[in-house]
């Protein structure tokens, strides 16, 4: 038996197969692939200009492979970020905004309360 400290795994095995079931979960999600890979000069221009810190699915989960998640929690303040940047590059109710918007208020509804119900909101959110 793993010891476990307000719904949150302690042990990094545990821990580890936490956020990598969040990451698949997430995946599953992205219905158009938005957030599979990391955005680049072709598909946005001037996207660095706007975006400082950007984020995708596929460096989720190589932070995963890479052990620099040390609290599931993180995964979910590195989903908000990632939401965050499509609604800020975007417009407003245009598709990909329309489909961050989706995204993460389906991740809130089916993703997080089923596997990450003990991560709280990261600096991103509202």
């Amino acid at each position: 038996e793993h010891p476990v400290y307000s719904k949150e795994f302690l042990c990094r095995f545990c821990c580890k197969r936490r956020c990598e079931k969040l990451i698949t979960a997430l995946k599953a999600e992205d219905e158009i692939f938005l957030f599979a890979t990391p955005v680049t000069e072709q598909m946005a221009l001037n996207y660095r200009d706007v975006i400082r810190n950007p984020m995708d699915l596929q460096t989720m989960t190589e932070r995963v492979k890479n052990d620099l998640y040390f609290n599931y929690a993180w995964v979910r303040e590195s989903f908000e970020l990632m939401v965050l940047n499509a609604l800020t590059f975007n417009r407003p109710n245009t598709k990909l905004w329309n489909e961050a918007k989706r995204y993460h208020e389906i991740c809130m509804a089916k993703v997080f309360s089923k596997f990450g119900h003990a991560a709280p909101a990261g600096r991103y959110t509202d």
